[in-house]
């Protein structure tokens, strides 16, 4: 998809990105580089992106993450050295509940651990709610690019989604293809 902005759009390069693709067709024909070859060109022609509606400022993440992992005592100064030193200034998460506006950003989906060896979700529970969320994120992020690029859902050959955060197989592209854009 791109980069990640709150609005959820990138500004628009499609019609440079189309000329400068035009221009490389053209000199890869008159310079004879052609002949006798079967080329393939493809293009950028649209990107979107979108994030979860919900954000966490990265030191409430901090809070929060002492508090859920039960290290109130023997660990809390080191995560919140290791979150203040990302440089990360918030988070948006498909799991907060509400946002930080004032108030701790809440979440139900993992609970406070009860002791040290209390891990929370398993990975699959934690890859099936990536996966729920990820359809819905990646779909809006297709509209936008199909918008930026002035396309039909039918005229795409190929669809490259980026995520940071989980798996899902065979992948969100299957879920957005699945007529949902």
């Amino acid at each position: 998809m791109g980069g990640v902005s709150d609005t959820g759009r990138l500004p628009s390069a499609a019609s440079s990105r189309r000329t400068d693709d035009r221009q490389n067709q053209l000199s890869n024909e008159s310079s004879g580089a052609g002949k006798n070859r079967h080329t393939m060109t493809f293009r950028i022609s649209g990107v979107g992106t979108a994030v979860p509606r919900e954000l966490i400022t990265q030191d409430d993440a901090a809070r929060l993450a002492i508090e859920l992992a039960g290290q109130v005592e023997c660990h809390a100064q080191a995560i919140q050295t290791l979150y203040r030193k990302t440089g990360v200034r918030k988070r948006h998460s498909t799991l907060i509940t509400s946002s930080t506006n004032g108030q701790p950003a809440t979440q139900t989906f993992f609970p406070i651990a009860a002791d040290a060896g209390d891990r929370g979700p398993t990975t699959g529970d934690r890859m099936r709610r990536y996966e729920q969320a990820a359809i819905d994120l990646a779909t809006q992020a297709a509209r936008v690019a199909l918008w930026d690029s002035n396309t039909a859902p039918d005229e795409i050959a190929h669809l490259v989604t980026v995520s940071c955060t989980g798996f899902s197989a065979p992948g969100v592209s299957i879920g957005i293809g699945n007529g949902r854009w």
